[in-house]
């Protein structure tokens, strides 16, 4: 959908051009959607995490040009 053809694109522009070592999501627990937005472009599951008031699953996506 276009959630994802846009977040493969800030993804890929957040590596390739500026250059970022780390990109990270956060999401809703209970945002089932979002979470897989997030796994179908390659960030991964790392962690909960205290956001907002409430908790948020953390995702995290390495720059492959720098590892």
């Amino acid at each position: 959908g276009y959630a994802t053809e846009m977040s493969k694109e800030l993804l890929k522009h957040g590596f390739e051009k500026t250059g970022l070592d780390k990109i990270v999501g956060a999401t809703r627990f209970d945002n089932i959607a979002s979470q897989r937005v997030l796994e179908k472009i390659g960030l991964k599951y790392a962690r909960v995490q205290y956001v907002y008031n409430t908790d948020a699953w953390i995702y995290e996506g390495f720059n492959p040009a720098k590892q």
